[in-house]
Parts: structure tokens; sequence; C-alpha cells
């Protein structure tokens, strides 16, 4: 859970800096960093399911099931960082954390964005075959 904080606490600095301009209350920040969260879960999700659809027969993938997939982790992105302004004391945890700890987890924050992308992007497309 506290990885999952931190890749929170990361997107919420990265929104906090690039929404300074037109963000009037910090809510709107903790959003966006919900938003980005949910974008890289998802493309987790759709990568898993591409490879086990590809790999196991009669299995497929539904319209219906994206969309219950994304409302159920909507919610629970809601009630772990957003309900009761958590997003701030998951900033204040974040902050007070010694220099050598977050150092370790910026590295994992961002082979942890690295690899999403490299699995939905490159490894994907060469292990699937096209038939088109």
């Amino acid at each position: 859970m506290c990885l999952l904080k931190y890749l929170y606490y990361k997107l919420y600095k990265f929104s906090l800096r690039t929404e300074k301009q037109w963000a009037s209350a910090h809510q709107i920040v903790g959003w966006t960093a919900l938003h980005g969260l949910l974008v890289l879960f998802i493309l987790n999700t759709v990568s898993v399911l591409i490879l086990f659809s590809n790999k196991v027969r009669g299995t497929s993938l539904n319209i219906l099931h994206a969309v219950f997939l994304v409302i159920i982790l909507y919610l629970l992105g809601y009630y772990v960082f957003i309900k009761e302004k958590k997003y701030l004391k998951i900033e204040n945890k974040f902050d007070e954390i010694d220099r050598s700890k977050k150092k370790i987890l910026d590295a994992l924050f961002w082979i942890y964005l690295i690899l999403t992308f490299l699995v939905m992007f490159i490894i994907i497309p060469i292990m699937i075959p096209r038939n088109y």
C-alpha cells in the first residue's frame, strides 16, 4: 500500500506543479493525480487481459467488463485518496520521509512507469501477431 500511495504522491506533486496557476483548490490536483493513477492501472489491467486472452482460447474482452473495471477502480481511488482529503495526509507523510528512502521510492516509481508503457506499447505488439 505504501508504494501505491507513493505513486499517487508523485502524480499529485506533478499535478500540483503543472496546475498551480489554474487550480484554486488542492482537490482538483487530487482528482488529476487520481485520473493519472487510474490510467496507469487500466493500462496494466488491459496488458494482463490481452496477454491472458491470447494464451487462453475462448476468453474475450467485453466493453461491459471494461466499464465495470473503470467504475470499480474509480470508486476505490476515491475512497483511498480523495475522501476526507486523504491526499493531504499522503502529501505530508511523504514530504517528511528521509532523502535516501525517497530516492529508492523515486526509482521504483520510474521503473513502474517505464515498465507499464514498455509492456503495453512495445512488448505486447511484438508478442501478439497481427492478423491483418
